[in-house]
Formats: C-alpha cells, sequence, structure tokens
C-alpha cells in the first residue's frame, strides 16, 4: 500500500457543545459531547481498498471561555473544558461493485465547567455510541478523485442525568446525512469538501422539571486545503461553517439557531506506510448562540492491517 494512500477518519466532533436559553425563565446551557453531528478531519472521503481494516485511537481536548447569546458575549467567566477519548474501527469491503466500510464509534470521556460555571460540575463517562458507513459513489485512486455518501447513526447509550448541566450523552436519538468530495488539484496540492444534514430526536427528560427538548434540522459544510511536502507528510487548512438547529422546549421556540464559524490547521505523517498520525488545531471565529471553542486540539492515531 502507498504512503498516500491512508487518510481516514470523521471525528464525530467527539467534544461539541450544544446550548438552550432560556429554560425555566433563566439563561442557561446544556452540554453535551455532540454539537455539529458530522465534523470530518482531513482525507476522511479517500477510500481503501476492500478487505482493509482500520483501528483509530482519538484523544480531543478542547477549551470553550465565552458565551454568546444572539451574537453578543455574555459578561462572565465562562470556562467549559473537555477531554474525550474515543475508539474507532473500520471494515472495507465490496458491495455491488462499490467500495463500503461500516464502522463504529465509541466515545469516553470528561466535561467540566469552571470560574463561572463551575456550578456545571463534572461529567465523566461514556458517550454516545455513533454506527455509520459511507459508500463510495466514485472511487478513482488513480486520479485521487473520490465521493462518497454516509449515514450516521446516533444510540441514546453515553452517561445521562436530566438533573445535571453537564452530560456526556444526548438522551436521544440522532441521525445525520453526509456528502463528501476529494480531489487532487496538482501533484501536491488536494482539495477536500463535505455538506451534511442532522435531523434530531426528542429528549422527554430534558433538565430537572423533565421536559421535552426539540431541536430543528443542523447543517454543516466542511473544506480543506492539503499540501503534501512529500509521500508521507502533509499539512493542511480548512473551514467549517455550521447553520441551524434551534431547539425547542414544551412547544416554546428558544431563538438560539446555530451559526458558528471555525479555522483549522493541521498535519499528518506515515511513519509507516500503514501507521498514521494527526495533529489538528481548530478555533472559532464566529459565535452567533452557544460557548466558543477558543481552541481544540486532536490527535489521531490509525493503524491499517
Amino acid at each position: 500500500m502507498k504512503r498516500n494512500s491512508v487518510m481516514l477518519g470523521r471525528s464525530r466532533n467527539h467534544s461539541g457543545v450544544w446550548q438552550t436559553t432560556l429554560a425555566a425563565g433563566a439563561a442557561w446551557a446544556m452540554l453535551s459531547m455532540h454539537a455539529h453531528a458530522a465534523d470530518v478531519l482531513p482525507g476522511a472521503y479517500t477510500a481503501l481498498p476492500a478487505d482493509k481494516n482500520v483501528f483509530q485511537l482519538f484523544y480531543t481536548h478542547t477549551e470553550r471561555n465565552k458565551q454568546y447569546v444572539d451574537g453578543h458575549s455574555r459578561p462572565i467567566a465562562a470556562r467549559v473544558d473537555s477531554d474525550i477519548f474515543q475508539l474507532r474501527y473500520h471494515h472495507f469491503m465490496e458491495m455491488g461493485g462499490y467500495i463500503v466500510n461500516p464502522n463504529i464509534i465509541i466515545p469516553y470521556g470528561q466535561l467540566e465547567g469552571k470560574r463561572d460555571l463551575s456550578a456545571f460540575g463534572k461529567s465523566e463517562g461514556l458517550g454516545d455510541v455513533v454506527l455509520n458507513a459511507t459508500i463510495w459513489l466514485h472511487n478513482d485512486p488513480k486520479a485521487r478523485t473520490y465521493f462518497g455518501i454516509t449515514p450516521y447513526l446516533f444510540l441514546p447509550t453515553g452517561e445521562y442525568d436530566n438533573k445535571e448541566r453537564l452530560n456526556l450523552g444526548e438522551n436521544r436519538w440522532k441521525f445525520a446525512l453526509q456528502g463528501g468530495y476529494t480531489t487532487a488539484i496538482s501533484d501536491n496540492i488536494l482539495f477536500d469538501l463535505t455538506g451534511d444534514v442532522t435531523v434530531y430526536g426528542k429528549n422527554n427528560d430534558f433538565g430537572a422539571a423533565s421536559a421535552k427538548l426539540e431541536q430543528d434540522e443542523s447543517y454543516q459544510v466542511q473544506t480543506y486545503l492539503r499540501y503534501k511536502f512529500s509521500p508521507s507528510f502533509e499539512a493542511n487548512i480548512g473551514l467549517s461553517h455550521v447553520w441551524g438547529g434551534e431547539t425547542e422546549i414544551n412547544g416554546v421556540k428558544q431563538r438560539n439557531e446555530l451559526r458558528t464559524t471555525k479555522y483549522l490547521v493541521g498535519a499528518a505523517y506515515f511513519f509507516r506506510p500503514t501507521t498514521q498520525l494527526l495533529a489538528l488545531f481548530s478555533r472559532d471565529t464566529a459565535v452567533e448562540n452557544g460557548l466558543k471553542e477558543s481552541g481544540k486540539l486532536v490527535v489521531r492515531f490509525t493503524q491499517v492491517f
């Protein structure tokens, strides 16, 4: 296998935040591991040959230091940190002439409120398991051009307590559908583009009053440019924008639609043709509602066998 043939992995936004406001007459946030259901890493839509297996280990550290409502920063010293680990296993196979990779993601980690949000406390345990599979409708390794479709199913398996502000699980089902495209612009430059929509199930045990939480669909577009300095080393820059996802509590609209933009920069290196280490840093540049990520670092180890 060539060194440049493995650039896997959708990092299921394992350290995300989503917010509802004006619950029970007060502005407050409920935080979980998943905000934007289909975050991807560079090269995620590069297909591998059938019968390949991939094991991945992710670590993500995220710091959030400002809370926004309607585009304005609240006058508090907000701080929520998270440390999340994920195990992910892929199996590549051929079905009906197409490459498909069913895979499972199992997250574990912690969320902790600090400074003026220290009353949020700390949550630790398993997060919601994610099942997904990409089917590559266009797969041209020679031209380094790929297009795939990925459905994601989020299972309500994570740690959840309706009396807590911080939870690793969301106590609801979610479904996301994503399309991804990768192509070589030149010998050394590659371009990635993905877009997705997420549909949210109901949480009928939201908050201390066990309210009914509903959420509109949310959307995300992500793009990367990758530059290969050699067959084993590349650097990348990217942008992401999320919108939609307004929540509703017991039938009352919360007016907290998401509009979040962030930049990403990172690098990946193959120590061997089947062993890769990737690091990616990102920071929010604009937030309409929710907590602003002042910094997020993702480190991913990949082994192909």
